[in-house]
C-alpha cells in the first residue's frame, strides 16, 4: 500500500502537503486566525442566544413538561408491592 495514501475508509482530510488540515490538527492553527475565527463564532452565538424562542418550541416544551409530569405520576400511583401480590 502507498504510504502517501491514507487506508481505505480514512475520512481525514488532508492539506496539499499531505499534513492534516490545521482545523484538526490544533497546534499548528495560525493564532491570528484561530483569534479571528473565535471572535466570529462569539458573535454569531450571541446574535443566535439574544433571540426569541419561537412559539411552536415553547409549546412543544410545554407539552412535552406535561407529559413527563404525568408519566412521573402515574409512576408514583404504580405500587410495585400490589404487583408482586
Amino acid at each position: 500500500m502507498d504510504q502517501d495514501k491514507p487506508p481505505p475508509g480514512d475520512v481525514e482530510k488532508r492539506a496539499n502537503d499531505g499534513r492534516p488540515h490545521a482545523a484538526q490538527s490544533g497546534p499548528d492553527v495560525d493564532p491570528i486566525i484561530g483569534e479571528a475565527v473565535g471572535t466570529q463564532l462569539k458573535s454569531l452565538f450571541d446574535e443566535f442566544a439574544s433571540e426569541s424562542v419561537p412559539d411552536r418550541f415553547l409549546d412543544l416544551i410545554g407539552q412535552l413538561e406535561k407529559s413527563e409530569r404525568e408519566a412521573a405520576t402515574q409512576g408514583q400511583n404504580d405500587d410495585p408491592a400490589k404487583e408482586a401480590e
